[in-house]
């Protein structure tokens, strides 16, 4: 070890005993140097504080890192490509078989880069082809023959090396593990998906609007919506969440339920909106999501829709749920009452829909969608009062089939949806206030809406402070999903590392974990946005 220069042959027996002695962490954290193992050869890897070896469980060794800054970041990227090898980054980490043959050079001056020459970049034995991403949770909710191949990752995302698991052992993998453990697509906290790893590969990527973005709102439209973000105030939604917690738990089998879904009712109708309930069954239980229209009086308006899961967890016990989905829910309070009162007349009708049951699997939002523009008899009704437009006329048309009519309806009125969850915990990771929109590329145009006015009225010289947005294109576990998986847009509003919240589902998720500051960047932001897309040609 203490010769630079040497490589044990593929053959030697000091291979297995001196990578043995380097995946024990105690010994790794006080030698000197490293070494990387690749196809049986060790090559000499000095150790740096800006880069890595992650200590993983199983019998695979760990994907090197290297630390960026923002400056240094493209150079690692280009100089990894260069040299022949794949990478992806996950905020601050750039991984990489090759990694930890890449050294940054700092001065105060500048920022440069070294590359290690080395014979064996190209015989490294972590081929992308072999390389994979799971999706959802900790390395403890993934299937047990993928977390023993977890060789990196962060947060939800999981790098996989499935050397020589074919396609047909993998989905064995997952079925077994999803008949054993059972599938809730509304947590955050449950493997979701495995995806193929490309090189490049990049969750979150901060997120701008492009420079051509333009807003189609009117001079007085323009006024009313910054009229209306001033008027969403920290003291507003601490109110609604004061009350949401208060009921002590939201779960929808509990005796509060009626008394949970009248006082959200009765909220919408304080603005203004006229409102109704969607039957919903959840797992054999009758629940309801609460609806809330704005309606337009244009004869060919679509649908927008803003909306946010109230039910919570943990399913016994007290359930405060402030973060999730509190936040969530109260911001949808503050906005639907601030734009119910501010009397705008929109192009498109607006939803607000607080949805049931999707912490037992998105039951309230995939009702919504597979009843979209029925919602059941009395929201029937409800929206056959707005006007006789087209959209009631190809309803009546095709009442006799309500699945059909529902499809037609989503695909030709549903223009799109913005979801949130989990919008209140500012986590330590970043140094400012982030928001994730998450969704599929298809949603983009919606995306330019939430970033460019949160550029308008979150800026670093707003009132609150700057808010920070990154986008995640692989979308799982709660509101967005039902909508992206039918082919309509929808983008999901979550506060930056979600999943690393430590109350997540427990009692412990309370009030004083709520970021409000936070919580209402993100309303005001989906405030313009949603004004925004109501007022598209």
């Amino acid at each position: 070890l203490g010769t630079t220069n040497t490589i044990i042959g593929r053959h030697s027996s000091l291979t297995t005993s001196v990578y043995r002695g380097l995946r024990n962490a105690e010994f790794c954290q006080n030698v000197a140097l490293l070494c990387l193992v690749a196809n049986g050869i060790i090559v000499p890897w000095h150790r740096k504080e800006n880069s890595g070896l992650e200590v993983q469980e199983g019998e695979f060794q760990s994907l090197p890192f290297i630390r960026v800054e923002a400056g240094n970041a493209d150079l690692v990227r280009d100089r990894i490509e260069k040299a022949g090898g794949w990478w992806t980054q996950i905020n601050q980490k750039i991984y990489s078989p090759i990694a930890a043959m890449i050294e940054i050079a700092n001065d105060s001056n500048s920022t440069s880069l070294i590359a290690k020459e080395s014979s064996v970049s190209t015989r490294l034995a972590m081929k992308i082809e072999d390389m994979y991403v799971a999706v959802g949770g900790t390395p403890d909710d993934l299937p047990s023959d993928f977390k023993v191949r977890r060789v990196g990752g962060s947060g939800p995302f999981h790098f996989l090396h499935l050397h020589g698991m074919d396609e047909m052992k993998r989905n064995k993998i997952i079925e077994d593990h999803r008949t054993a453990n059972g599938v809730n697509p509304g947590s955050r906290h449950t493997f979701a998906a495995l995806i193929k790893l490309e090189s490049g590969f990049t969750p979150f990527k901060e997120f701008v609007p492009s420079p051509t973005y333009r807003t189609s709102l009117s001079a007085e439209q323009v006024q009313a919506e910054s009229s209306g973000v001033k008027n969403i105030l920290e003291k507003d939604l601490l109110k609604y969440l004061k009350n949401l917690v208060g009921f002590g738990t939201r779960a929808i089998d509990k005796a509060n339920a009626p008394q949970v879904k009248a006082y959200i009712q009765n909220q919408f109708e304080e603005a203004g909106l006229k409102t109704c309930q969607q039957p919903v069954m959840v797992n054999g239980i009758l629940s309801h999501n609460v609806l809330a229209f704005l309606p337009s009086a244009s004869t060919d308006a679509s649908f927008v829709i803003l909306g946010a899961h109230y039910d919570s967890r943990p399913f016994e016990g007290a359930a405060p749920g402030a973060e999730d989905n509190g936040s969530g829910s109260a911001a949808l309070l503050t906005i639907a009452r601030t734009m119910g009162k501010a009397g705008i007349a929109n192009k498109h009708h607006v939803v607000f829909s607080a949805f049931t049951g999707e912490e037992l699997g998105l039951y309230g939002s995939g009702a919504f969608v597979n009843e979209f523009g029925t919602w059941g008899s009395e929201c029937s009704k409800v929206v056959a009062g707005f006007s006789k437009s087209s959209f009631l006329q190809v309803e009546e048309k095709t009442v006799a089939n309500t699945s059909q009519s529902s499809s037609s309806l989503l695909s030709e009125y549903c223009k799109a949806a913005i979801i949130m969850d989990e919008i209140g915990w500012a986590s330590d990771k970043f140094p400012e206030h982030t928001v994730t929109l998450e969704t599929r590329e298809f949603s983009q145009p919606y995306m330019e809406h939430l970033a460019a006015a949160s550029g308008e009225y979150n800026g670093k010289s707003s009132e609150l402070g700057k808010l920070n947005i990154q986008s995640s294109y692989t979308p799982f576990g709660s509101d967005h999903m039902p909508f992206l998986n039918n082919g309509r847009p929808a983008v999901l509003t979550i506060n930056g590392d979600d999943e690393a919240y430590p109350n997540y589902h427990k009692p412990t998720d309370t009030i004083e974990n709520v970021n409000l500051k936070l919580a209402t960047k993100i309303a005001r932001m989906n405030f313009a946005a949603l004004l925004r897309m109501a007022n598209e040609d």
